[in-house]
């Protein structure tokens, strides 16, 4: 259990760290649009996933919170771990989206 808490512990404080990237991100990025040649479409879906994101790691805090408490309490987590799952992979999705947007911006 030890091992277990401390992976969960570690991701809650990844997540927090990259809450603060996304900010960081944010104003970057923003900087970025307004010195360079964007269509508004593109800088519309850019934002969007990025506030998307925002709201998954967001929403990925109550889980990891009810896990860690879960596991100091020596009860199951199944349900918690699978929800960070499904929200882990949702937010791979739209970074990956993100990623491609930004590496093919001429597309729209």
């Amino acid at each position: 259990l030890g091992a277990q808490e401390g992976a969960v512990n570690t991701i809650r404080v990844a997540n927090r760290f990259a809450q603060y990237g996304l900010v960081i991100q944010l104003l970057t990025g923003g900087y970025m649009m307004s010195q360079g040649e964007y269509s508004v479409p593109w800088m519309i879906i850019v934002t969007v996933l990025l506030l998307a994101m925002f709201a998954i790691g967001g929403i990925m805090s109550k889980p990891l919170k009810n896990a860690l408490a879960g596991i100091r309490e020596k009860r199951e987590v199944k349900e918690e771990t699978s929800k960070l799952g499904t929200l882990s992979a949702l937010l791979s999705l739209l970074l990956l989206v993100m990623i491609f947007f930004m590496v093919f911006n001429h597309i729209i």
